[in-house]
């Protein structure tokens, strides 16, 4: 450190003399400008630390702050990415109608995540970053709820005229649906257009597009009930249609065309009536008296080039329609021959259409023809009557219908060709060149089919009746007539004869009652039990009581015990058959797998099922054989009643199958074998005969239910 030199004692005098200049040296040190220097030095040093420390420390916060922000920016980034995934999802008018809420969770989540923040400064950095992803994030929503909300107003659009299309298609009778509806479906179009920014023209086009799907459900509705009206329908509107529509159409048509011209001309020629004539016509004539519908038919046969058919209310009517028809005009008399079913009205048909004003002469001559060459009269008219109802033809009123003349029955290749000349020279198939031979086939099957029904009906009549000749119903045999007679099912089968079976039965009962004093042919005998094994057909064709047999008493009877025991083979019953011929079309539809050929045992399950039901329905009928009608209502029972109530589990299986759902060992199994063994003691009952008897008591526990 310097020093300062000092001396404690002057060493001067005082003089009169003015003092001199003093310059003293004193170096500044001695006066502590050193040290105040060197402190001057240590406080700009401490300020420089000072300051430094505060901006290090500043620093140090700022990036505090900047890791505090970015940390939650990237928070709320993620949680906005997941609000907008979430809301993207939506679909159609989900996503408008979540918009508003989407923009508050986005606010709520960016304020949260906001509020967390330390301080002010940090705050302010992440608003600057967070509010430009919520914008972003809601301008993105906001495209796409407009976007959905285009698809959603477009797709409600497509969606109603699909609709009105189906609504149509299931009511395709309905004009004013139809129409109300092409004004909607160009309302719904001009909806689709303004949100997807079409043109007039494209508009336009997507109109004629709509119309053409509308007219195509409409034909397609009426494909199911009038296949004839739906392709005049098509023929008048394809010019206006689009190709996909009319290529959709067209096999349609033609599949649905082809089943119902098949169909109603063979019912018709089969039936002897005009090939033209429609179910509902011949309806018209059901109850009337056959020697007057055999000469109407007649005149059609006779003459095709004059197509006519049954007027409405052209046949048999009650009192009080005829009333009705009085109080409108149409008819003059309360008396009417209609109501005895003797009377039947025609109307000339003129271009596909009934026509009440044509000219009647030349109908009128074709029915007066046909009576004379039928031999079977009809009653005379006046001329007041002819011209106020020329149609009206009817039988006289003391004429018996009984005496008519046997009919002819009209030959199988005498209907083929009045049926396919038909369909062949018919203006709507002459481009299609399969339906000539579909409606021979048809016609043939119908036949076939009708005459094999008849046989065995007949069949099943003569063998009630020989069993009602040889058992009266007290174990002796019938002594004449009036005894057979008495019995119910007998009568009933009698009832079902032909008139000259009937007239035979007086003679078998007598045959029966001389065999019981008659010796057996034991030729005759063994003859016909070989026929039994080699030919059971025509074994069953044999009539145990024909006089011709040398038989006792006891080998007739044996020959129908015979006959009854091979009737009660599945295989070899001709009633059975008959009905599984009726079947055939069901049993053959592949998506039931019952079909004898590729499951056999379903089959065969089936049949003993189906001869069951006959039997049960025979009895319920007091006898008389199963009719066409009744064996197609015991088939769709087999095929889909469903024993709702009991030992049977609704839905599972078909009725006929139905004892494939009692699980083996299972009580109800174990009680339909006792059932069984109780009827026939040691007899070994299968699995088999447990699952057959199910299926006949479901069957009659269905039947039950039913109505009478």
């Amino acid at each position: 450190m310097p020093k300062v030199p000092y001396a404690p004692l002057p060493d001067v005098a005082p003089a009169n003399a003015p003092a001199p200049l003093l310059n003293i040296q004193t170096p500044p040190d001695a006066f502590g400008v050193g040290i105040a220097n060197a402190v001057k030095g240590l406080g700009s040093t401490m300020d420089q630390v000072g300051g430094e420390l505060f901006q290090r420390a500043t620093a140090f916060q700022q990036l505090r702050n900047e890791t505090e922000s970015t940390e939650a920016v990237t928070r709320y980034e993620k949680e906005a990415g997941l609000l907008h995934a979430n809301f993207s999802s939506l679909q159609g008018k989900n996503a408008p109608a979540a918009f508003e809420q989407y923009q508050s969770d986005l606010d709520a989540k960016r304020q949260s995540i906001r509020d967390g923040l330390s301080n002010d400064f940090a705050r302010r950095m992440y608003d600057r970053n967070a509010n430009s992803i919520m914008g972003r994030s809601i301008f993105n929503g906001a495209g796409h709820a407009a976007t959905q909300n285009k698809i959603a107003v477009d797709g409600a659009a497509k969606a109603r005229i699909e609709g009105l299309k189906d609504t149509i298609q299931q009511n395709p009778k309905d004009d004013t649906v139809y129409n109300d509806s092409l004004a909607e479906v160009d309302r719904r179009v001009e909806e689709r257009g303004a949100v997807q920014g079409w043109s007039d023209d494209q508009i336009a086009q997507q109109k004629a597009l709509e119309r053409s799907g509308v007219m195509r459900s409409k034909i397609e509705g009426t494909i199911h009930t009038d296949p004839l009206k739906a392709q005049a329908m098509f023929q008048a509107s394809r010019y206006a249609m689009h190709s996909t529509d009319i290529e959709h159409l067209e096999q349609k048509i033609q599949n649905g065309v082809r089943g119902v011209v098949q169909r109603n001309v063979s019912d018709a020629v089969n039936k002897g009536w005009a090939p033209y004539m429609t179910p509902r016509a011949i309806s018209r004539a059901e109850g009337v008296q056959e020697p007057l519908t055999r000469i109407i038919q007649e005149a059609q046969r006779a003459h095709p080039e004059l197509q006519f058919t049954i007027g409405g209310k052209g046949g048999v009517r009650t009192p009080n329609e005829q009333a009705a028809l009085v109080a409108q005009g149409v008819s003059k008399t309360l008396q009417s021959d209609h109501l005895s079913a003797k009377a039947i009205d025609i109307v000339p048909v003129i271009n596909g259409k009934e026509d009440y004003n044509a000219d009647y002469a030349p109908y009128i001559r074709a029915v007066e023809e046909a009576s004379q060459r039928l031999g079977i009269p009809l009653k005379p008219k006046s001329e007041a009557f002819k011209s106020w109802d020329p149609g009206h033809f009817a039988l006289p009123s003391d004429y018996d219908v009984g005496s008519a003349p046997k009919r002819v029955e009209e030959p199988e290749q005498s209907r083929i060709d009045r049926g396919t000349k038909y369909v062949r020279d018919h203006p709507l198939f002459q481009d299609d060149p399969y339906i000539e031979d579909l409606t021979k086939n048809r016609i043939q099957t119908d036949f076939n089919r009708a005459r094999s029904v008849a046989r065995e009906t007949n069949l099943d009549n003569m063998e009630l009746t020989a069993q009602g000749i040889m058992d009266r119903g007290d174990g002796k045999p019938a002594a004449n007539i009036d005894e057979f007679m008495a019995n119910a099912k007998s009568k009933a089968a009698f009832d079902a004869l032909r008139p000259d079976q009937q007239i035979a039965v007086a003679r078998r009962i007598k045959t029966y009652n001389d065999s019981l004093k008659e010796q057996t042919d034991l030729a005759t005998k063994f003859r016909l039990q070989g026929m039994a094994d080699d030919d059971p057909n025509k074994f069953l064709q044999i009539d145990p009581l024909d006089e011709k047999l040398k038989l006792s008493d006891s080998d007739r009877k044996a020959i129908f015990s015979l006959q009854q025991k091979i009737r009660k083979n599945p295989e070899k019953d001709p009633q059975v058959n008959r009905a599984l011929t009726i079947l055939s079309p069901m049993i053959n539809d592949p998506d039931r797998g019952i079909d004898k050929k590729n499951n056999p045992d379903q089959f065969w399950l089936f049949k003993g099922a189906l001869q069951d039901a006959l039997q049960t329905e025979q009895q319920r009928n007091g006898g008389k054989p199963v009719g066409f009608d009744e064996i197609q209502k015991i088939g769709k029972r087999l095929m889909y009643g469903m024993v709702t109530q009991g030992w049977f589990t609704q839905g599972q299986e078909p009725l006929f199958n139905i004892g494939k759902s009692l699980p083996g060992g299972s009580l109800q199994r174990d009680v339909i074998r006792s059932e069984l063994m109780k009827k026939s003691p040691g007899f070994v009952v299968t699995d088999q005969d447990i699952d057959r008897e199910a299926a006949r008591q479901a069957y009659n526990k269905l039947r039950a239910k039913e109505k009478p």
